[in-house]
């Protein structure tokens, strides 16, 4: 059920919400699922269609999150950056999580890890318009 779970979470990062109704969204994750932890799920008959899902919704949902899985993952830095770059008008310092995880007023002004990246790629480019 974990596997299901995470499987559902992770379809989060891509449009099935607003392509398939919630029924179909499950069946795939619950197919992948038990493709994952080997499994067999029963076929005949079809399971899926107990939750109104058709074969062809089940099978591009499921086509959808194996095209997810095959993505390269972000880095935290690269994430940052994308965010900076959308959102030109924010400021680019972030309030730093103390280990308990409550933010600490002392470290306002501490810079994101992706504003030192920024500044670290200007700062070479600066060096190679002097050479």
């Amino acid at each position: 059920a974990q596997t299901a779970w995470n499987i559902l979470n992770d379809s989060l990062r891509t449009t099935l919400c607003i392509r398939y109704p919630p029924e179909a969204i499950a069946c795939g994750a619950m197919y992948l699922a038990g493709r994952v932890l080997q499994r067999p799920l029963p076929e005949n008959p079809a399971w899926w269609t107990l939750f109104d899902t058709t074969t062809g919704d089940l099978v591009n949902v499921c086509n959808t999150l194996a095209w997810l899985y095959t993505q390269p993952k972000p880095t935290a830095p690269e994430l940052e950056l994308i965010k900076d770059d959308d959102d030109d008008e924010s400021p680019t310092t972030a309030v730093a999580p103390s280990p308990a995880g409550t933010p600490m007023a002392s470290d306002a002004t501490k810079q994101t890890p992706a504003a030192v990246v920024k500044e670290k790629e200007e700062d070479k480019d600066k060096e190679k318009d002097k050479d």
